[in-house]
């Protein structure tokens, strides 16, 4: 998730309040993987939108979004992507997410595991705390 959070940084999660507002675009999220390890991603697909990246850019549905998380290194290092390359259909299914770490060039993500089913989001990081505070959503 460089340069956003970093390996050993301490985060607060909130798993309370998460319940009660949807999973949103961008949130950075923790979740566990069908093996038990924990991970950190963010949200990119929602359930229902068609994700692809052409020529650099992220789009939904069609449309262009900018991500204005990611360093122009990350974003010019990102290459060509459907989400069909990971699974049937191109839309993201009801109940998932596609969710991609900020250091893309070498983050271990959607694009290599899957997609991640809803009960398996754990909570949704709010700030990191050490070795500085920095606030994230």
């Amino acid at each position: 998730m460089e340069p956003t959070l970093y390996n050993q940084d301490f985060i607060v999660i909130d798993t309370w309040g998460y319940n009660y507002r949807p999973v949103e675009r961008f949130d950075i999220v923790v979740f566990r993987r069908k093996d038990g390890t924990y991970f950190v991603k963010r949200v990119i697909g929602l359930p229902g939108e068609v994700i692809d990246y052409r020529n650099h850019m992220l789009y939904i549905n069609g449309n262009p979004v900018e991500e204005i998380h990611l360093t122009t290194d990350e974003f010019n290092m990102m290459v060509d992507f459907s989400l069909h390359m990971i699974q049937d259909g191109r839309k993201v299914p009801e109940n998932h997410y596609f969710l991609l770490g900020d250091h893309r060039s070498r983050s271990f993500d959607s694009r290599n595991f899957g997609l991640i089913h809803e009960a398996q989001l754990t909570g949704r990081v709010m700030m990191s705390y050490y070795p500085t505070i920095k606030w994230i959503n």
